[in-house]
């Protein structure tokens, strides 16, 4: 799995696949980044974890060679494939004001955001410039926002400064 990760594009979700937060809408949308992009093999969709959605996800990405689902990672496997990731994404499949875990976690790993949460979250990603949001299920905007991040490593690099300075400054228990 990592060596598939290194010198890519990694879009990453992580977490339990159920109800709310449903990774089908990245299945949908890496088939229309990849028929955008002029080369999709530069971008690796990782799709981890389990959960009552995820037959179906495995299911919507078979014979789509650039999305990986892994499974549940323990904590070293997550550990390290966030060190790879570029992005962070919160697939949310409706309007919720909650402040999700995932956050948490791919901002730790100083990771942008692309994420359909609503409220808090959705305000901090649009003040402290930590990504962009998305409307649920939207799987055409989630596509789009994919590319123009990932395509634009100035603003990657910007983005990614930003979730890890705030996570450090705001959000770490130390």
């Amino acid at each position: 799995l990592i060596a598939r990760l290194i010198n890519k594009k990694v879009i990453t979700f992580v977490g339990t696949m159920g109800r709310y937060n449903n990774p089908s809408v990245l299945v949908r949308a890496a088939k229309i980044v990849n028929s955008r992009v002029s080369n999709p093999d530069d971008y690796i969709f990782v799709i981890a974890g389990t959960g009552m959605t995820y037959e179906g996800v495995k299911s919507e990405a078979l014979g789509i060679n650039n999305i990986i689902l892994p499974g549940w990672l323990n904590a070293s496997q997550m550990a390290a494939v966030l060190r790879l990731s570029s992005i962070g994404i919160i697939p949310c499949t409706e309007t919720r004001d909650v402040f999700s875990n995932k956050a948490f976690t791919y901002l730790s790993a100083g990771l942008p955001l692309i994420s359909s949460v609503e409220g808090e979250l959705k305000g901090l990603i649009q003040s402290k410039q930590l990504g962009y949001n998305f409307s649920p299920e939207n799987e055409e905007e989630l596509a789009t926002l994919i590319i123009n991040l990932a395509g634009n490593q100035p603003l990657l690099s910007i983005m990614a400064s930003n979730a890890k300075q705030l996570f450090d400054e705001e959000f770490d228990a130390n």
